[in-house]
């Protein structure tokens, strides 16, 4: 991952269902060293199902009135 000044980062070549260990660590600029590794978390991207596609539905109403 190329160093940026952002606070986060999309990963978006994971596959879902795969567990991944992810850690990072930071460097600062102006002094250039690095941080310790952060713990490791532990996590597993998934994808939802996709919901089905409905086409317009008509409906039939009936055309006499009702009496209550």
């Amino acid at each position: 991952v190329e160093l940026s000044d952002s606070t986060s980062h999309t990963i978006t070549d994971a596959y879902a269902g795969k567990e991944y260990i992810i850690q990072l660590a930071a460097k600062d600029t102006e002094i250039g060293t690095w941080s310790d590794w952060s713990v490791a978390v532990h996590a597993t991207p998934w994808i939802e199902d996709p919901l089905p596609v409905c086409p317009s539905t008509e409906v039939d109403f009936p055309t006499g009135t009702m009496t209550p």
